[in-house]
């Protein structure tokens, strides 16, 4: 709830709010919530696509879900 709140208070930081959806993304894959953390991967990934944390996650994420092709591309993505 409190990641939540913490992406209204400044929605036109884009750096700022990518960190803040792959933090929400990451207790959302510890909850076993797949489909809100790919959800809040990709919105991160969409604000930011360098951000490496958000790629690694959905990456293993994908393997998680085997969806290998997804998770191969996230890969290739960090090199």
């Amino acid at each position: 709830m409190k990641y939540t709140e913490a992406l209204n208070l400044d929605p036109y930081n884009k750096k700022l709010n990518s960190v803040i959806y792959s933090n929400r993304a990451l207790t959302y894959m510890k909850r076993s919530e797949k489909v809100k953390a790919l959800q809040d991967l990709n919105k991160s990934l969409e604000l930011d696509p360098n951000y490496m944390k958000s790629l690694v996650r959905r990456a293993e994420l994908n393997m998680e879900r085997q969806d290998y092709t997804a998770a191969l591309n996230d890969y290739s993505k960090m090199q």
